[in-house]
């Protein structure tokens, strides 16, 4: 655990912003991480690291691998809603298909 730093400063008022009664800070270390995920009322369900870039290939392929199996293991039975937003990814024709072949009944 690292130790906690407290400065003090004392300054003319209205002056606070002032670049020179100011101290640089980080809030973000940098990096980033991309997940896939399913959740329900029941709880959640799987949670799937994307490595590199997603291209729509790659989102068919985890909606296969892990969507009807993350529905069954929160017990959602055959009757459940796919939301998501409209990221091309989402939106693409291979991922509409999968989604028509798989989760709609004819």
């Amino acid at each position: 655990m690292a130790a906690r730093l407290e400065r003090h400063v004392w300054r003319k008022p209205g002056t606070a912003h002032h670049q020179g009664n100011t101290i640089p800070t980080v809030k973000h270390g940098g990096g980033s991480i991309m997940l896939w995920g399913c959740l329900s009322a029941a709880g959640t369900g799987r949670l799937v690291r994307i490595k590199g870039k997603m291209i729509a290939a790659m989102y068919r392929d985890i909606l296969d691998e892990n969507l009807l199996q993350g529905a069954l293991d929160l017990r959602l039975g055959r009757r459940f809603i796919v939301q998501q937003d409209n990221d091309p990814k989402h939106t693409a024709k291979i991922s509409k298909e999968w989604l028509q072949g798989r989760l709609c009944e004819s």
